[in-house]
């Protein structure tokens, strides 16, 4: 995992409360602009809950990949677990076929994305920062 870090082929997007991981996704860019995102990480403590910790960061990394020049990113699956319900405020829920036809549709007409992160996006994440989409 370091050396794909190292080599930009792996992301990690993360959340803080003062001192405190609220949540943390990974993502894997592809040369073509399109990127999985795996959620791994979001805070189970009843101080965060109410905070939308996996809402907050994936409507960040939703805002940045699309400044950065992606035009697809894959944000996993959901199911009837309220911890994913935000997936749905966020992202079209595709079916396997349809998101296959969208990726191929996508890959032929935008030019690859190469965009490459280093270091910290946003220091202090506010309401001003996700209103600006």
């Amino acid at each position: 995992w370091r050396v794909m870090v190292l080599q930009g082929k792996l992301w990690i997007f993360e959340l803080w409360h003062g001192d405190e991981l609220m949540a943390a996704d990974f993502l894997h860019p592809t040369s073509t602009g399109h990127a999985y995102l795996a959620t791994r990480c979001i805070s189970q403590s009843p101080n965060h809950r109410a905070l939308q910790p996996g809402f907050l960061l994936a409507m960040a990394e939703t805002k940045y990949l699309k400044r950065l020049g992606f035009k697809m990113w894959d944000l996993g699956g959901v199911d009837s677990n309220p911890m994913m319900a935000y997936k749905y405020d966020i992202a079209e829920p595709l079916i396997r076929p349809a998101s296959l036809y969208a990726f191929r549709h996508i890959r032929a007409k935008h030019p690859p994305c190469v965009a490459k992160i280093k270091g910290q996006l946003v220091e202090n994440l506010s309401s001003q920062h996700l209103l600006e989409l």
